[in-house]
């Protein structure tokens, strides 16, 4: 079969968006997000508490899901988040923010996947 990318119109939105800025991290971010959906993972929030220093900007390409706890204040730019994440997040002081957002900031942020 040939390969034909994500079906979400936004997501592909998104993927273009990403590969027009001809940044490298922008362009490792798009690459992920145009794998299939079946080779990407989720992330839980204690994945990201370890990687994670207070204050940092993260970039998930993928899903945040609401296992285990978050205890720093990050700002964390994903693709989708669980109910449960988004909660967890905000009552840590952080923020949840999708990646449009990030796209739109210009900022600089570490990925976790």
């Amino acid at each position: 079969m040939k390969p034909t990318g994500p079906e979400n119109l936004a997501l592909r939105e998104l993927i273009n968006e990403l590969r027009k800025t001809k940044d490298k991290n922008y362009m490792a971010i798009a690459k992920y997000l145009s794998k299939a959906r079946r080779t990407k993972s989720e992330v839980n929030l204690d994945k990201i508490n370890k990687a994670a220093k207070d204050n940092e900007k993260i970039v998930v390409p993928s899903k945040v899901l609401g296992n285990g706890n978050i205890s720093k204040p990050l700002v964390i730019y994903a693709w989708q988040f669980s109910k449960s994440a988004k909660e967890k997040i905000i009552k840590a002081g952080g923020k949840p923010l999708g990646l449009n957002d990030f796209l739109k900031e210009k900022t600089v942020a570490r990925m976790i996947v």
